[in-house]
């Protein structure tokens, strides 16, 4: 329970205030705490998962329409990392065809 008061015109009038979420926390067991306090840090955890998703997504597909969603140095940040994937990526493929093409043949001339 806490109290405000206000003075006016020479008048002083005070109010009480229950607040009944401290009420019922105040008797929680420290177990009880523990577990709310470790639900809040997973549902944390996963919004932040959640997030980062949803930031790269902004980024890599509306780029021109980021407006105040992402600081600068966020969508700077984002953008470097999509631009390296994207560079990276064709050299990978090509590597991956290579690699099939060349166990295709191995088994091809195992079978003859």
């Amino acid at each position: 329970m806490h109290w405000t008061f206000e003075g006016r015109n020479g008048e002083l009038a005070v109010q009480g205030h229950v607040d009944n979420d401290f009420d019922e926390r105040a008797i929680m067991a420290a177990d009880e705490l523990k577990a709310l306090i470790e639900k809040r840090a997973a549902k944390i955890e996963t919004l932040q998962e959640e997030l980062a998703g949803l930031k790269h997504y902004l980024v890599r597909h509306h780029r021109d329409q980021i407006g105040d969603a992402l600081t600068e140095a966020e969508a700077m940040e984002i953008s470097e990392r999509i631009d390296a994937k994207a560079t990276a990526r064709p050299a990978n493929a090509t590597e991956a065809i290579a690699r099939f093409i060349e166990e295709r043949r191995a088994k091809e001339e195992t079978a003859v």
